[in-house]
């Protein structure tokens, strides 16, 4: 048999069309795993301890958090 010559006869579209339902296939049947809930504490309780900490070492700080649309902190970076 032949492969060569039946993949040739095959219509890109069909062929990219295919390709596209084994990557979804693949995609939608991993499992992807979060950080546990004792991470996200954790990370959540070191973010409000560093803002905090940047309150008590910069009063101007508190009028940049208040007015923000939004912020991030970095509690841990290395």
């Amino acid at each position: 048999m032949n492969y060569f010559v039946t993949i040739k006869n095959i219509d890109m579209k069909k062929l990219n069309s295919i390709w596209i339902i084994v990557a979804i296939g693949v995609l939608s049947s991993t499992t992807v795993f979060g950080q546990s809930e004792v991470k996200k504490n954790k990370i959540i309780a070191d973010s409000k301890i560093a803002k905090e900490e940047f309150l008590k070492t910069d009063g101007l700080m508190k009028g940049l958090f208040e007015d923000a649309i939004g912020y991030v902190i970095f509690p841990n970076v290395g």
